[in-house]
């Protein structure tokens, strides 16, 4: 599905990298004459090396991939991944569904105390994607520490779980597979040090995160670091204007929506696109669905705007 939707797009758009991208915003680009597109990835996945990068590379595409740079190069795992792993390791193992509920009541009690049914009441012994995705959503609401500390006693408590837990586990970069991909069409942008939600934490702590990201890339590919994606689209006016005095020309949000002539350059939107986006009900790409998403998502938000 990817191959087929990067074909769809080199056809029918213009794919800029980073720089040309920061040229079209800041209307200086020349000879651009259709919708240019510019393909992100957030986070820092091994998957970005392994399955995008060489498919971006045939096909002669350049891309943009934003990294947790606390993240790259380790073992460690974002909370949400961390918490959905745990998840499906109790409904993976040989318990009763007494047992598998025991489990989750008790991680629900330290996530969430008296108010462990906004847990419970996405969960069901089998955990499905749909209740974990809902189960993620609620426990943004917390803070990251808090719930690191609740998986971390979990694990510790219960090392069968993390055990299986680490089964199917996705992995991140490497920084040598990051200064592999640099210069080879691929640029690289700062997505902070902890994917901490930006708009929750003290002025030390942004500056820290955000600066502190730039500086951990710069450091390993000895290239400049000119752009920034807001860790799960969190930011407010304070955010924005430390990534902007930071030193980063760009930065790009979770909000769907195309961007014109007037997107302030530190509000940039995305339109998101997995396999769902133009997929069949019998799994084949469409490119009609792809375009009908593209630019039912772009309209909204124009038709939105003040």
């Amino acid at each position: 599905m990817f191959k087929k939707q990067l074909d769809h797009i080199k056809k029918n758009y213009e794919i800029l990298s980073l720089n040309e991208y920061i040229k079209y915003s800041e209307d200086i680009a020349d000879n651009i004459h259709r919708p240019a597109a510019l393909i992100t990835f957030d986070d820092g996945w091994k998957d970005n090396y392994t399955n995008a990068f060489p498919a971006l590379r045939s096909k002669n595409i350049p891309a943009t991939i934003f990294l947790t740079t606390g993240y790259i190069g380790t073992n460690r795992l974002f909370w949400p991944e961390r918490l959905s792993n745990l998840i499906h390791a109790i409904n993976a193992c040989d318990l009763t569904e007494t047992q598998q509920i025991n489990y989750l009541l008790e991680m629900g009690d330290k996530l969430f105390g008296a108010n462990q049914y906004k847990f419970l009441s996405n969960n069901s012994s089998i955990a499905s994607e749909v209740s974990l995705s809902g189960i993620v959503e609620t426990c943004k609401k917390l803070s990251s520490d808090h719930i690191e500390n609740v998986l971390n006693d979990i694990e510790t408590k219960y090392p069968f779980l993390k055990m299986m837990e680490m089964i199917n586990t996705r992995s991140l970069l490497s920084w040598k597979e990051v200064r592999e991909m640099a210069g080879k069409d691929i640029s690289f942008g700062a997505h902070t040090r902890n994917h901490i939600l930006l708009d929750r934490v003290s002025s030390d702590v942004l500056l820290s995160e955000i600066a502190g990201s730039k500086f951990d890339i710069e450091e390993k590919i000895e290239q400049e670091v000119v752009a920034f994606a807001y860790p799960n689209g969190n930011y407010n006016k304070e955010v924005s204007e430390t990534v902007g005095n930071a030193g980063f020309k760009v930065s790009f949000t979770t909000e769907y929506g195309m961007n014109i002539k007037g997107t302030p350059s530190l509000k940039n939107q995305r339109i998101r696109v997995d396999n769902s986006f133009s997929a069949t009900k019998s799994g084949k790409f469409s490119p009609c669905l792809f375009e009908f998403n593209t630019w039912r998502h772009s309209f909204k938000m124009l038709k939105n705007k003040p």
